[in-house]
């Protein structure tokens, strides 16, 4: 999606017409084509964008609308500890695939990673 800027301005206007009308207060001395010089296209790249609905009260009554969610980050994050219990983590066979793999990983929390060393010349335990 794109937002609009006004040139010598920090804050972006998210439609044309706003960032036009706000290029005319800051430059009085530009008129016509000449304020569509001072302000600028800027691109901003949506990470994730979802259908959402949210409930909205006008003239007393409930109405159900549609929105488009959407943001620069992750839309969801998944941490181990809310699926899988302490005690049942012991249990689990991870395999050595697996086990490598999250050996190049940071722990997010101080659950310590199992460590697989392996150095180029041998093979891969799987």
């Amino acid at each position: 999606y794109h937002v609009w800027i006004v040139e010598g301005r920090v804050q972006e206007y998210p439609s044309q017409e706003l960032a036009i009308a706000a290029a005319e207060v800051a430059f009085p001395d530009h008129k016509g084509p000449m304020i569509y010089s001072k302000i600028k296209q800027k691109f901003k790249t949506t990470r994730y964008s979802y259908p959402s609905y949210i409930e909205k009260m006008e003239g007393g009554t409930k109405e159900r609308v549609r929105i488009e969610a959407k943001d620069l980050g992750r839309p969801y994050v998944f941490y181990k500890a809310d699926f899988v219990s302490f005690d049942d983590e012991d249990n689990l066979d991870i395999g050595d695939e697996n086990r490598m793999l999250a050996s190049t990983l940071e722990p997010i929390d101080s659950t310590p990673i199992p460590n697989v060393n392996n150095s180029k010349d041998e093979p891969l335990p799987f």
